[in-house]
């Protein structure tokens, strides 16, 4: 993935329906996997980071490639939630819409962070609006705004059933020449040039029961996503040399016991306060750090059904086993049992 001024970035999978598109166009999509800088055989791991500081140009591409003026919402409106990878399987889970739209609020890195998806209720509406990263410098695209929009209210549809609509959606960018097709899909009115990018849905939508709820399956996935999103982050940080090998020391010295800043800075041959000053200047403080090491070998532990959870606990420098089980439903929204229990289902 190519850095960006923030490391910007959106998820393969959420871009696949532009392949699904041009192949059902009987289009080349060579020319896309080139702008893309992936090969043909990556198509299948939705989990590949691509740099989104070109989205854009993307989208235009695109265009060129079909020949349509309304690209993005055509696209968008074939989204499926396979597209979403695990976020998508536990909006499937979920008991309401409105449980759904919740947890899409809080994962919603794991799919990009180009972005921001936003919401606040207003009398009986709830809004939803869709912010660039600023340090993007410059706002989406039309293509890319409609192909968002449509892919949510199609999810929605799937989900929620037919009559799941919007009140109204805003678009801040130019209408297109026709925009009947839009109107159509959403069904309600769509204002263009508008100031912000958002949909209007009525609040009461939030309680449409979800075909597929599945409260014991949705705290598997939830675990998942959130091990999920903890490692992206934590891929992000660690691309700061100092907190690589930070962490990589602590994890080296777990089996020895909790190493202390004095430890890492003996190691590194500088002083504890160096150390703690170059930490906080890459966003990060030890113990913080020393706690995501942890998390990160818990889950690896604990996917080996050999070990038992006092061998874990231990193995994580916890003196006691129920320290390491608070420890733990912190970590991960559930009990260390549970958690193994999800991964040998």
């Amino acid at each position: 993935m190519a850095e960006t001024p923030e490391n910007l970035y959106v998820a393969l999978g959420y871009l696949r329906p532009m392949f699904d598109y041009l192949i059902q166009q009987g289009r080349d999509i060579q020319p896309l996997l080139d702008e893309l800088g992936i090969e043909e055989s990556q198509l299948s791991d939705p989990d590949i980071l691509l740099d989104d500081s070109n989205s854009n140009e993307v989208f235009e591409l695109v265009e060129r490639l079909t020949g349509d003026p309304n690209v993005g919402f055509n696209m968008g409106r074939s989204m499926q939630v396979a597209h979403l990878g695990v976020l998508g399987m536990l909006v499937i889970s979920c008991d309401t819409v409105l449980d759904a739209f919740e947890l899409v609020i809080r994962y919603q890195d794991l799919l990009g962070n180009g972005g921001k998806v936003t919401h606040r209720e207003e009398g009986d509406e709830v809004i939803i609006g869709f912010d660039p990263h600023p340090a993007r410098g410059e706002p989406y695209c039309r293509h890319n705004d409609e192909f968002c929009f449509a892919g949510w209210v199609n999810i929605g549809k799937m989900i929620g059933g037919a009559g799941y609509k919007p009140n109204r959606v805003r678009l801040a960018h130019e209408p297109p020449a026709d925009a009947s097709e839009q109107e159509a899909f959403f069904g309600c009115p769509v204002e263009y040039n508008a100031d912000c990018n958002a949909i209007h849905v009525a609040a009461h939508f939030g309680q449409i029961k979800l075909f597929g709820g599945n409260p014991q399956l949705k705290g598997v996935l939830e675990a998942q996503a959130k091990q999920r999103l903890q490692a992206l982050q934590g891929a992000q940080t660690d691309a700061d040399p100092v907190i690589a090998k930070t962490k990589q020391f602590i994890a080296d010295a777990m089996a020895y016991g909790i190493p202390s800043v004095d430890d890492a800075a003996e190691q590194f041959h500088t002083s504890a306060r160096t150390l703690q000053r170059q930490l906080e200047a890459a966003g990060k403080g030890y113990k913080e750090l020393v706690d995501e090491v942890r998390a990160d070998l818990a889950s690896k532990y604990m996917q080996d059904a050999e070990l038992s959870l006092l061998d874990v606990a231990l193995m994580l420098g916890f003196s006691e086993q129920s320290s390491f089980q608070r420890a733990f439903k912190r970590w991960f929204d559930q009990t260390p049992g549970q958690y193994r229990a999800g991964f040998a289902a």
